[in-house]
C-alpha cells in the first residue's frame, strides 16, 4: 500500500488545506491516507483560539468529506508531548510494516529541512512531497536536487496551482466578520457554535444559539448561522458600530426561529398574543415565521425596537426599512448556502463590485436591496405564487427612495 501523512496544526483547516490533500492524494497514487493535526508542533505556536478537540473536530469536518482513503488520526494531539515527524513515521511503519509512505511537507519547511529532528532517519524511511504555495518551483527544485544528491532522498514535487491563504489570515477574518470564506460551511458551523476565534462576544448568543438549534433543523440552523456571518459582514462594511453588529448577529439568530412551526401554530401564537391576522397573511402564512419570531425576542428583551423589526420583516421587507432591517432582509437572501442561481449572482455582484467610500457603499447597498425586491417580485408573479402586499409596498417606497438621491 501506498501511505500518506498530512500533519498540521488545523488552526483551522482551510480550502488551502483541502485543495492539498486532494493534490497529494491524486499525484502520489495514494490508497490511504493519514491526516494528523499536531499536538505540540516543535516549529510552530498554536492559537489560544481552538481546544485541541476543536481541531479534531473541525478536521473531521474539512477533510473525511473529501475521499474514503482520508482517516483521522488523533494519536498526536492525545499524547500532548512535542509531536516529532520521526516518532509519527516510526508509528505508521509500525501499523503498516510492507507500506510505501508519502510524507506532506509545506514549502517553508521543506526550506529548512535539515532543521529538522532527525532529518535524514527521515529521509530514509518515505518520500517527501511538496506543493508549491508560491507558485514558484526554481527554489523547490535546488532544494530537491540537494538533499537527493547529499542525502539519497526521494521527492516528489506536486504540480498543482495552490489556493494561497493562512491559518492566520483566516483567523484574522473569522475575529473580524464571524466567518471567512476560506473555510468549508461545515467548519463554518463548528467554528460560529462553538465561538472560536470570532469577536461576537453576546453574552445571550450562546442562549439564543442553543435554541435556534433545539428549534430548527439541521438545514435551517446551517442557513441561520450563514445570515448571522453575512449579516456581520455587511455591518462591517456599511460602517454600523461594534455594539449595533452584535445586535445584528443576534437578531439573525432569531430571524427563522418560528420556521419549523405549522401555520395554524404561528396563527394561534399571534392571536393569542393579540397580534391581527389578516384574510391576506392567511393566503401567505410564510412570511408570518418573522412576527412570531420578532414577538418572542421583544420579551426576551435583547433586541432594540429597530431591530425587533428588522426580524419581522426580514421576509417580506415594508415601506420605510431602516439599514438593519435591510442588512438582515438582504442577508437573508444572499447568504453562502443559498443555491438558487439568483441568490448567488446576487453575491457575487454584490461583493464583486463593492465601491470604497461609506457614503457610495450605502447607496450602492440600496440599490442592491431593490435589485433583490424587484427579481423576488418577479420571481413570485411568474409563478403564479402570492406576493404580499407589504413587499409590493416595500419595493414601490425603495424605488422613490433611490429615484430622489
Amino acid at each position: 500500500m501506498r501511505i500518506g501523512i498530512f500533519g498540521g496544526a488545523f488552526d483551522p483547516p482551510h480550502r488551502g488545506h483541502e485543495k492539498a490533500v486532494l493534490a497529494f492524494l491524486e499525484k502520489a497514487g495514494l490508497d490511504l491516507l493519514y491526516v494528523i493535526p499536531s499536538g505540540k508542533p516543535p516549529h510552530k505556536m498554536l492559537s489560544d483560539g481552538a481546544e485541541d478537540s476543536d481541531r479534531l473536530e473541525m478536521s473531521r469536518r474539512a477533510f473525511l468529506p473529501l475521499s474514503p482513503l482520508i482517516r483521522i488520526c488523533d494519536r498526536e494531539v492525545l499524547d500532548q508531548g512535542t509531536c516529532y515527524t520521526y516518532l509519527t513515521l516510526e508509528r505508521v511503519r509500525a501499523d503498516h510494516p510492507d507500506g510505501e509512505i508519502f510524507l506532506f511537507v509545506g514549502t517553508d519547511q521543506f526550506l529548512v529541512f535539515e532543521t529538522w529532528r532527525r532529518f535524514e532517519y527521515i529521509l530514509k524511511m518515505c518520500t517527501l512531497c511538496v506543493m508549491d504555495r508560491f507558485e514558484d518551483f526554481s527554489k523547490l527544485d535546488e532544494k530537491k536536487a540537494w538533499l537527493e544528491e547529499n542525502f539519497g532522498a526521494c521527492i516528489l514535487l506536486l504540480q498543482e496551482k495552490p489556493y494561497i491563504i493562512s491559518s492566520t489570515d483566516v483567523r484574522r477574518e473569522l475575529g473580524e466578520y464571524g466567518f471567512s470564506l476560506s473555510l468549508s460551511p461545515s467548519v463554518n458551523e463548528w467554528i460560529n457554535e462553538r465561538g472560536i476565534y470570532s469577536s461576537l462576544s453576546h453574552p445571550g448568543r450562546k442562549r439564543i444559539l442553543e435554541q435556534a438549534k433545539k428549534r430548527l433543523s439541521p438545514h435551517r440552523f446551517s442557513h441561520t448561522l450563514s445570515v448571522e456571518r453575512e449579516a456581520v459582514c455587511l455591518c462591517k462594511l456599511l460602517s454600523l458600530s461594534p455594539e449595533d453588529t452584535e445586535e445584528m448577529a443576534l437578531a439573525a439568530l432569531w430571524h427563522d426561529m418560528a420556521k419549523k412551526n405549522l401555520d395554524e401554530e404561528v396563527f394561534s401564537y399571534l392571536i393569542d398574543r393579540g397580534e391581527s391576522v389578516s384574510e391576506e397573511d392567511r393566503r401567505i402564512p410564510a412570511v408570518l415565521h418573522g412576527r412570531a419570531a420578532a414577538l418572542e425576542a421583544k420579551r426576551e428583551g435583547e433586541l432594540s425596537p429597530e431591530a425587533i423589526l428588522a426580524v419581522c420583516y426580514h421576509t417580506t421587507g415594508r415601506a420605510g426599512m431602516s439599514l438593519k432591517e435591510k442588512i438582515l432582509y438582504f442577508a437573508d437572501y444572499i447568504e453562502e448556502t443559498r443555491t438558487h442561481e439568483p441568490c448567488r449572482r446576487m453575491r457575487d455582484e454584490f461583493y464583486r463590485n463593492l465601491p470604497e467610500g461609506k457614503e457610495e457603499r450605502l447607496r450602492y447597498f440600496d440599490r442592491c436591496v431593490l435589485t433583490v425586491m424587484e427579481n423576488t417580485v418577479q420571481y413570485l408573479q411568474e409563478n403564479n405564487i402570492p406576493c404580499h402586499s407589504l413587499s409590493l409596498d416595500a419595493l414601490a417606497d425603495l424605488r422613490e427612495r433611490i429615484g430622489r438621491i
